[in-house]
């Protein structure tokens, strides 16, 4: 497995010797990821309203899932598992267990809807598996926040939200986008408006000058063994 390592003056991502990556969109390599792992839970999902699985089950893996999507989009963000430390496995593991908080509620409702469940009015696999794939859309904005704390890691303190302003957009994120940087802590972290994990606004960043997105940054393969013990390989 090749290894890729984040090229701060650059702003680019390079392989160990020193080769640019392919330029790449980083929202499309995400969106696939996202749309991978719904998938799969989608399936469990439907595994679970057939009868073939538990509750317990069910939520063992979506709990997983959580944690592997979010080491990877996370630690994408700072140039992969090489640039990790402490520090930035505790920001990552804070907002993990913010969305496992919201998991035992999901958990919760599940259960209350399968005791009420009757053969006429059945458990709802679509319902379930929608409410399920939310969460991992939040890889995209685990990657956003924390590529703002990598930047503010670096020393940038002025950035500004970027929102296309079409139809997937909601009227909060098209409120928060701003034509001037501001400070970093005054914008609006992606994922917390209207539109929640389904955000794909992008953060712009001011340094010496010049402009970039986060778009504008290629994307890395990385691989090997997270903290919480799962592989986090995209490709």
């Amino acid at each position: 497995m090749k290894r890729w390592l984040w090229d701060k003056k650059s702003r680019i991502y390079r392989d160990v010797s020193g080769v640019r990556l392919p330029k790449r969109a980083l929202a499309k390599d995400l969106d696939e990821y996202i749309e991978s792992i719904s998938d799969g839970m989608a399936l469990q999902v439907a595994e679970y309203t057939a009868g073939r699985i538990s509750t317990a089950a069910l939520f063992n893996f979506l709990e997983r899932e959580v944690r592997l999507l979010h080491a990877a989009s996370g630690s994408i963000a700072y140039g992969g598992l090489e640039q990790m430390d402490a520090t930035k496995w505790e920001r990552i593991e804070q907002r993990v267990f913010q969305e496992l908080s919201y998991l035992t509620q999901f958990r919760g409702d599940v259960a209350q809807a399968a005791a009420l469940a009757t053969p006429e009015n059945p458990l709802s696999t679509e319902g379930i598996a929608n409410r399920a794939g939310l969460y991992a859309e939040a890889a995209y904005s685990e990657y956003m926040v924390q590529t703002v704390e990598r930047e503010a890691d670096e020393g940038v303190t002025l950035g500004r939200r970027i929102c296309e302003s079409d139809g997937a957009s909601c009227e909060e994120c098209v409120a928060a986008a701003t034509e001037e940087f501001i400070p970093l802590e005054d914008i609006e972290e992606i994922g917390t408006l209207q539109c929640m994990n389904n955000c794909r606004c992008e953060i712009e960043f001011s340094i010496e000058g010049q402009e970039f997105r986060t778009s504008d940054i290629f994307q890395g393969v990385i691989g090997g063994q997270d903290e919480f013990g799962g592989d986090v390989t995209i490709q």
